[in-house]
């Protein structure tokens, strides 16, 4: 049960870390920005980012509760 965890949190990293790049933000504008106090300049890019990041893990995470049912 780890790997949608592991999935999620370097999702995230990553999602962050093309925020960072796309917005030339300092490290302090990234967290706010991550968090959601500042706004940033999203791209598809990020978007992508942001969905995978919610979605392959959740998907994942659905499938092994279904096979640990059976």
């Amino acid at each position: 049960m780890i790997l949608p965890f592991s999935l999620f949190w370097l999702g995230a990293l990553v999602t962050i870390l093309m925020i960072r790049r796309a917005n030339n933000f300092s490290i302090k504008e990234t967290v706010r920005a991550a968090i959601g106090m500042r706004g940033y300049k999203r791209t598809g890019a990020i978007t992508a980012g942001q969905l995978l990041t919610l979605t392959v893990p959740l998907g994942l995470w659905l499938v092994l509760i279904q096979a640990c049912r059976a």
